[in-house]
């Protein structure tokens, strides 16, 4: 929502009870600032210092923030706010080139828009932290200190592929390649070329669980200088598929994204299927246990990618109870193995002293004094 105002306890209060409540996802512009003595305190508009709104922040075209744009720790991410083209109050089709944080929290308002239109039954919970962990992270030139979030928006389409459910913990990853070429839709052609595929997965040590020709159809191009439309090739969509647990997920996503932007893919093709192998690539998309589409791997409540109050609690009384097992077994060792030491000791001291005695020395070394039996005998 591109309203906003100074801090406002009623309206923060007002959109909570209204939309927050009621599972609606609310975005609103983190507000501008312009002159040297006005606070550039993001916590200080309304509704954005709210919990639970997505508040933005403006970046520029350097990838640096905005000027005017306010900023801190209410902040939850950064989109483009400088000469956006917008639409404008003065006629039904007017435009002007506006710079704002208004505009870029548009933007982020279009991502939730997407990720609902993909994710029908998504709620606004979810929403939120999906934004937020499927941004681009670091890449922000940002003069604003560590409570500033460095998050830059990140959005793209989802391809048009069948997907399958992931058992409950797991993503599956897919990703695509349409290919065009000269060559027919033979099944001997189709399975040729995935099997280029997948040997040239194999060689980037990527690892896939499936792969699958999705579809292959003719395409029809209009002859120069006339109306026909010639068949002079086809395309095929052919479909990968990974299953990995949700903690590994963004880790695997990452490795295919910068595997599929490799330049030898289409050189490998074109080589190994004979023919010249047009390679358009679709870059990889997750869907979770819920059927739940991301265009990048998310991190959600109740997965376990998050290190929650729970799992904390459950690693630190695993470590207690290993470490107190530990104890226990050292005790048990020292109860076996000391009784047996002190005997051998004990049996080596008096074997030690009665050659002492009879060789008459002392433990230090010195004669011994004769006992009064000795003493006697000896007169």
């Amino acid at each position: 929502m591109p309203v906003l105002s100074e801090f406002s306890e009623a309206l923060n209060a007002k959109v909570n009870e209204t939309l927050i409540q009621n599972d609606v996802p609310v975005v609103a512009a983190a507000g501008n600032f312009s002159e040297p003595d006005e606070s550039s305190d993001s916590c200080l508009s309304s509704p954005g210092s709210l919990a639970g709104v997505i508040s933005v922040s403006a970046s520029n075209t350097l990838e640096r923030r905005a000027v005017f744009s306010k900023y801190g720790s209410c902040t939850d991410i950064y989109a483009p706010g400088v000469g956006i083209l917008s639409a404008f109050h003065t006629g039904d089709y007017a435009t002007r080139v506006i710079d704002g944080t208004s505009q870029a929290s548009s933007f982020v308002a279009g991502a939730v828009a997407r990720l609902l239109s993909t994710n029908p039954r998504m709620n606004a919970t979810n929403i939120r932290p999906a934004i937020l962990s499927m941004s681009t992270k670091g890449v922000l030139d940002l003069d604003t200190g560590s409570s500033d979030p460095n998050r830059l928006l990140y959005v793209r389409d989802i391809p048009n592929f069948p997907v399958e459910r992931p058992p409950e913990g797991w993503y599956h990853i897919y990703f695509g390649f349409q290919l065009r070429s000269p060559r027919n839709c033979s099944v001997d052609f189709n399975a040729e070329l995935g099997s280029t595929l997948r040997r040239w997965l194999i060689d980037q040590e990527m690892p896939f669980s499936r792969a699958r020709v999705f579809s292959c159809a003719p395409s029809f191009n209009p002859q120069p200088g006339t109306s026909e439309l010639r068949q002079d090739e086809f395309m095929l969509d052919v479909q990968f598929e990974v299953g990995v647990v949700d903690k590994l997920s963004s880790v695997t996503f990452e490795k295919i994204s910068d595997t599929m932007e490799s330049e030898d893919l289409q050189e490998k093709m074109s080589v190994e299927s004979d023919v010249v192998v047009e390679v358009v690539t679709a870059l990889p998309w997750v869907v979770d246990a819920r059927l739940l589409q991301f265009w990048a791997a998310p991190v959600l409540p109740g997965t376990t990618s998050t290190t929650s109050v729970g799992s904390i609690v459950g690693i630190v009384l695993a470590s207690m109870t290993a470490f107190i097992a530990l104890l226990l077994l050292l005790l048990l060792v020292f109860r076996w193995t000391k009784p047996a030491e002190r005997e051998d000791t004990i049996g080596k001291s008096d074997k030690e002293q009665l050659l002492l005695e009879e060789s008459g020395q002392s433990d230090s070394g010195f004669p011994r004094m004769p006992t009064q039996t000795q003493a006697e005998g000896g007169l």
